[in-house]
């Protein structure tokens, strides 16, 4: 899974409103020495920067920010990206919007009892805080659609789950699908609902 890869060193600069600033600023120095001051935040960094100054101006920031935190540079993003449901913290794939990935995830400030992870920031930071990226919304309905001969076959999953109480079986099992990558299947047809059927309402008014 890309989120078990995805280093949460690129996070940590993309995500930050402050980043194509501190970027740009720096900018201005030589490329030697841009190279040499930023040794010492990429030290044990498993970065791909190269020589662009750009590219290790990026790094160093990121580092620097992460270091602050005390969080290890060569991090996976699953390390910190988590989707909260009550006192359960689950590790999701997606971006931040920054890195123009179309599976959106973004963090921020929660503002729901059922919230129970850490929401204060790290530093000046706008989306790190002491428990991680905790994410508020993004990909929500996602469905997969085709027909064949007897009509749609869909797929498709709710990342934020069904329900909103936490003691409901549905709280958090479509959020689980979502990070595992599982898909449920959509059913269409008599048949496939009444198999799969739990229970039945039957809701009348006055005649």
């Amino acid at each position: 899974s890309l989120v078990n890869r995805t280093p949460a060193l690129l996070n940590a600069g993309l995500a930050e409103p402050s980043f194509g600033e501190f970027v740009a600023a720096s900018m201005v120095k030589e490329g030697d020495e841009v190279l040499a001051i930023a040794d010492e935040d990429l030290a044990g960094a498993d970065s791909s920067a190269g020589k662009s100054p750009a590219a290790v101006w990026a790094s160093s920031y990121c580092a620097r920010k992460m270091r602050e935190a005390g969080i290890d540079v060569n991090s996976p993003l699953s390390a910190l990206q988590k989707a909260h449901r009550d006192d359960r913290a689950i590790a999701v794939h997606g971006g931040n919007r920054h890195e123009g990935v179309a599976n959106l995830q973004v963090t921020g400030r929660h503002e729901t009892p059922l919230f129970t992870a850490n929401p204060q920031p790290v530093g000046d930071s706008a989306t790190l805080t002491a428990s991680g990226y905790n994410i508020t919304h993004g990909s929500s309905f996602i469905v997969t659609l085709g027909f064949d001969d007897e009509g749609p076959v869909a797929q498709a999953l709710l990342s934020y789950s069904q329900s909103g109480n936490p003691s409901s079986d549905h709280f958090a099992d479509q959020t689980e699908r979502y990070a595992n990558k599982q898909w449920r299947d959509v059913r269409f047809h008599q048949r496939d609902i009444q198999a799969a059927e739990v229970s039945t309402l039957h809701v009348s008014g006055p005649r």
